[in-house]
């Protein structure tokens, strides 16, 4: 008598990604990883960074507004706004940025291509806490111990940004310095240096 063979069971294959799965996968950019380290060392693993939500965009007037407001304590702490004008299409943007800020001088950091418009130096307008001021910002991408230094204490000026970076923090809210070096390598330090307020 002929023997049947049954087919061995199979696993079963993985879902496809549903439309969330996809979409949060979109939403995640992922930095450049450190070299990988000697075969058997444990290397870091590569760090995470979200991209702006595309909801963004219709959030920024809410912001702008708030922060024009007499509420802006709830936001101004960390947040400016910066007016620049566009070297190619002469238009002034006006966008709410984090900042650090010692004495005269405002930090900005970011990956984003507006700050290509302030290369070599441009005149901007900035708002914090109400006051208005006028000042002259330049973009820094090629100085890394520059930025890696403001970058870092940027971040404990206000450590709830460094989860923002995905950047692990301790119980004392202090950024894990590694994590935070090896973001400041994959971003553009924004320094304005402030004039006297303008009304």
């Amino acid at each position: 008598m002929q023997t049947i063979h049954s087919p061995e069971p199979q696993a079963p294959s993985p879902a496809a990604p549903d439309a969330a799965e996809r979409r949060d996968a979109l939403a995640i950019e992922p930095l450049r990883a450190e070299p990988a380290g000697r075969e058997g060392v444990a290397t870091q693993p590569p760090i995470t960074r979200p991209k702006p939500p595309p909801s963004m965009k219709a959030v920024n007037p809410f912001v702008r507004l708030l922060l024009r407001s007499p509420l802006h304590g709830m936001l101004s702490g960390s947040l400016l706004l910066l007016t620049y004008t566009g070297r190619k299409s002469g238009k002034r943007y006006t966008i709410p940025v984090a900042y650090s800020r010692m004495g005269a001088v405002v930090y900005v950091f970011t990956d984003h291509a507006w700050c290509k418009n302030l290369r070599g130096g441009a005149p901007v307008i900035v708002e914090i806490k109400r006051q208005r001021y006028e000042g002259t910002a330049e973009a820094i991408s090629d100085d890394q111990a520059v930025i890696t230094a403001a970058f870092l204490a940027h971040l404990r000026e206000h450590p709830g940004i460094a989860r923002s970076y995905h950047i692990p923090v301790d119980d004392h809210k202090r950024p894990d310095l590694n994590a935070a070096r090896q973001v400041a390598q994959y971003t553009t330090l924004v320094r304005i240096r402030l004039a006297t307020p303008s009304r």
